[in-house]
């Protein structure tokens, strides 16, 4: 059978809180990696640093909507990690 999931591949532009102390003050990138929102998996992690010169980490995602995955999308951004 065809999968019937939305897949997302987001470029993180700038992830300084991956090689220093966390900026923000949101939950952990691994907690929020460990537990995904309902309906999204998320594939995997990839630092993408010295390949790409527009981005640092790159997040693949899977999910049943464009809708949930924009929502992971936004909870991943807010990790103390990943936060501007």
């Amino acid at each position: 059978p065809l999968d019937t999931g939305v897949e997302l591949v987001t470029l993180v532009l700038d992830a300084p809180g991956l090689d220093a102390a966390p900026r923000g003050t949101g939950p952990s990138l691994a907690s929020v990696v460990a537990e995904p929102s309902d309906g999204v998996v998320v594939r995997g992690l990839y630092d993408v640093s010295g390949l790409r010169a527009d981005a640092d980490v790159m997040v693949w995602t899977h999910g049943d909507s464009a809708e949930a995955l924009q929502a992971e999308q936004r909870r991943l951004r807010r990790t103390a990690e990943l936060s501007p």
